[in-house]
């Protein structure tokens, strides 16, 4: 009788420990803890790649931008590709561009850029964005002259009068430039154009592949639906 009960003892302990055991692995391993740790939140803790967004945020294929707003050559993405891919794969949802500053032309390239991420804290980056660029090519550019890229043109004045044109609290903007709010948002997008290898603009980068340069619109469809 004394080794039955020595037996039964024994089993019981041995199933205590493999319960034991199994509880432990579950909950290290639980399905739950690895999709929070996927979600987009986690993924978009990167703020100079996650808040500067033209486009659906939640968009198949991701086009990386790293540029200047008083490059010549960013402006003439804008008005040509860029503006056939908003209205080919952005506007329907296909497609998102990512902006990055890469802000080195100018102590206003600077300002830009960080005026950039007050616009966005007002959930207006696109219209800022597009509306620096076209005061740039309507009241530069466009005349064939490019001696503004290397002018102090964009002063923090100069910002808040073209955000306000475009909808945005320009005493709001003027502030947050004036206090150097988000110079780390620049200083991070600065840093991530090292890990790319990125010197100059515009630069893309999209499934892998980059491009410098303006690009053609051809080239950037291909790698698009290549991506879809």
């Amino acid at each position: 009788m004394n080794n039955k009960l020595l037996i039964v003892i024994a089993i019981l302990l041995i199933g205590l420990v493999s319960t034991l055991l199994f509880s432990t692995y579950r909950n290290n391993s639980n399905p739950q803890s690895e999709k929070k740790d996927t979600s987009p939140q986690v993924q978009s803790k990167d703020p100079s790649s996650a808040r500067l967004v033209i486009g659906n945020p939640a968009a198949p294929a991701v086009l990386i931008e790293y540029g200047d707003f008083k490059c010549p050559s960013c402006n003439q993405f804008h008005r040509q590709a860029g503006k056939q891919l908003r209205d080919e794969y952005i506007d329907n949802g296909k497609l998102r561009i990512e902006f990055r500053n890469l802000p080195f032309i100018g102590p206003d390239s600077r300002r830009a850029a960080e005026g950039a991420f007050c616009a966005a804290d007002q959930n207006k980056f696109s219209a800022y964005h597009d509306a620096v660029f076209a005061y740039m090519w309507d009241s530069h550019y466009s005349s064939g002259s490019f001696a503004a890229e290397f002018e102090d043109v964009l002063t923090t004045e100069k910002l808040s009068e073209i955000a306000s044109s475009a909808g945005l609290d320009g005493k709001k903007l003027s502030v947050c430039i004036q206090k150097k709010t988000h110079k780390e948002l620049v200083d991070a997008d600065l840093k991530n154009s090292e890990k790319d290898d990125v010197t100059g603009t515009p630069a893309f980068l999209i499934g892998g592949q980059k491009i410098s340069g303006p690009g053609s619109y051809t080239l950037f469809k291909t790698l698009v639906d290549l991506r879809l």
